[in-house]
C-alpha cells in the first residue's frame, strides 16, 4: 500500500495545529502581571533558557497559550504551530515554495523552524520531541 498522497486527509504528519503566539515583550515579568491582572490570564510557567526568560500564560484550557518572551524586540508576535516532525514539515513546506528562515534547529521542547509568509510575517513550526527533558527543566525552574 502507498502512502497517501501529501496534503490529504490521511496524511497526518502534514496537520498544523496553532498551539502558541510567540510575543515580544521589553520586560517578561511586567508583562506577565499586565496579562495576568488586565486579561485573566492564568500563569503555566516561566523558565530561563536559550538566553531569553519566557513566560506561558493562558487565558482559558481551550486557547494557545501565548509565551512572553524577553528574546526580540517588541512589536512581535509570531504564530506556532505545532507538528508531529519539525524536520518532515520544513521539507515538506519547502517542497510547497515556503520562504524559509531557518532551518530545523534545537527548541526548548523539540525541533523549530521558522518561515515567513507573502507579507513578511513569521511563521514558526514546533515538535515536541524533546518535550520532557523540557517537562523536567520548568519543574526545577519553577520549585
Amino acid at each position: 500500500m502507498s502512502p497517501p498522497p501529501a496534503g490529504s486527509s490521511q496524511d497526518h504528519s502534514s496537520h498544523l495545529k496553532l498551539g502558541y503566539v510567540y510575543i515580544s515583550v521589553r520586560n517578561t515579568d511586567a508583562a506577565v502581571q499586565y496579562y495576568r491582572e488586565v486579561l485573566g490570564a492564568k500563569l503555566l510557567w516561566r523558565i530561563q533558557k536559550f538566553g531569553a526568560l519566557v513566560a506561558a500564560l493562558q487565558t482559558q484550557a481551550s486557547d494557545p497559550i501565548l509565551l512572553l518572551n524577553d528574546h526580540h524586540s517588541p512589536p512581535r508576535a509570531e504564530p506556532v504551530f505545532i507538528v508531529d516532525s519539525a524536520v518532515v514539515m520544513h521539507a515538506r513546506l519547502e517542497q510547497r515554495r515556503a520562504r524559509s528562515l531557518s532551518a530545523p534547529t534545537g527548541a526548548a521542547t523539540g525541533m523549530m523552524a521558522t518561515f515567513e509568509d507573502l507579507d513578511g510575517n513569521p511563521l514558526a513550526i514546533v515538535d515536541h520531541s524533546a518535550i520532557q527533558t523540557f517537562q523536567r527543566v520548568v519543574e526545577e525552574q519553577n520549585k
